[in-house]
Formats: C-alpha cells, structure tokens, sequence
C-alpha cells in the first residue's frame, strides 16, 4: 500500500478518533505504566519490548501486514512512551523505529512533528536504515507529494513544511531560529534537492506564479533535475506577456 492511500487511510481514523474518548492512562510495558516507572527502567523496559517486536516484524512477510501491525499495534502501544522521552529530552531507538511507524502508516503530520524535533536534536535512525533522519524524511515525504501532483492532487501543507528545511526557510525565514534552535538548510545529496525545487516549481507554475516557477527549476537544473524543456516552455512565456 502506498503511503498516499496510507495518509487517506489514517486521515480517516483520526476523523473517527476524534470523536472517542481517551483512554484515560498511559498504555502498559511489561504491565507497568510509564508514569509509575523511572528512566532507567523505562528504558530497559522499552529496549526489550522493541525488540521482541523487531523480531516479530521480521517474522511478517506480508507488507501490507507489517504496516497494520505497525499502525493498529505498536503505533498505539509506544505512543505514551515516546510523548514522554521526548518532553523529558531522552533518547531511545524507540523514537527513531517511531518515526518509521508513523511513515509507514501514512501518518504524515505526526511524523513531520517528530522528524523535525530529532534533527533539530541531532538524533540518527538505525544503522540499518543507511540515511539519516532528514534524508529519510525528505525522500519518503517526496515520494508521496510527487505521486499526489501527479494525480492532480494537492501535496500541501506537507510537502512545503519539507520543502522549506530543504530550502533553509522556516516560517519565511531564512536560517531563522525555532525554539531556540538554528535552522538552516539541511544538509541532504543534490539529487533529492533538485527534486524538491523541481516539484516546487511545477508546484509554483500550477498557481500561476510563473517568474517563480522559472527560479525553482533554475535551481533544480542546477543541481542536476532534467527541467531545461519545462524551462524553455516557460521562459517563452514570459517572453510573449
């Protein structure tokens, strides 16, 4: 399942959500809720649940089924456990493993809220996983905006919140400070940049903001994206106004 009919999927049960109650407490770990424990037991408590659940993740050969799993069970289970490592600044693999979960089952908006804490911290995913968490992020949340453009379908808000870490912009700042931490631009392989400046532009020429569009896929076209047919298309325009 791709992560756009994941993100349609999830849009709809936190529509759903939204009109339960909560449940009230923290879920339980080994039958001990988060608020009865301290750290230390917290964390080998929550080290050796995931790894049980690594474990019966590799054991699923389905895809689909992984992701159910991921978003019915453990998405649920952790939830409580990973508010409460990142309000007290701690760090677990559990909030790396997270962040995947919530990618995987189409949970953009809480994905980004937490992705963007974890590189503002300086936080890594697992050495499995080969990229950082920005890379990781970047890609994932591209692969999904370039598939909902082409669908004609709106990526936004997501994929500007992205765009804007790719392009060292924050709120229409440039290298401006979030609570009390530099952003820049992130520090990602040019090909992926050349993408997201690519779709911005396309992105850029579909509201009609044509000399924009035209300075996005330069810069695209800089870094490597195949555009120069778009910008020609482009520049004759602004050449017959």
């Amino acid at each position: 399942m791709s992560l756009m009919l994941r993100h349609q999927r999830m849009q709809t049960e936190q529509a759903a959500d939204a009109g339960r109650p909560a449940s009230g407490g923290a879920v339980a770990i080994g039958g001990v809720s988060a608020g009865a424990i301290g750290q230390q037991q917290l964390a080998a408590l929550l080290t050796h649940a995931l790894e049980e659940d690594l474990k019966r993740l590799r054991e699923i050969k389905s895809i689909e089924r992984k992701i159910e799993v991921k978003r019915e069970l453990l998405i649920p289970k952790y939830r409580d456990y990973v508010v409460r490592l990142m309000a007290a600044g701690k760090r677990h693999d559990i909030l790396e493993y997270y962040l995947v979960w919530l990618l995987d089952a189409g949970n953009i908006e809480t994905a980004l809220a937490l992705g963007f804490t974890l590189v503002e911290r300086g936080v890594g995913l697992p050495q499995r996983f080969n990229r950082d968490v920005a890379t990781f992020m970047a890609d994932t949340v591209l692969e999904w905006a370039e598939a909902e453009y082409e669908a004609g379908r709106s990526p936004e808000p997501y994929f500007s919140r992205l765009f804007n870490r790719v392009d060292g912009r924050v709120d229409g700042r440039v290298d401006g400070r979030v609570d009390g931490v530099e952003i820049g631009p992130w520090d990602l392989p040019d090909p992926l940049r050349a993408k997201y400046y690519r779709l911005r532009g396309l992105l850029d020429e579909k509201k009609g903001d044509i000399d924009m569009a035209i300075a996005r896929l330069t810069r695209a076209m800089e870094l490597g994206a195949k555009v120069k047919t778009k910008l020609a298309e482009l520049n004759k325009q602004t050449g017959e106004r």
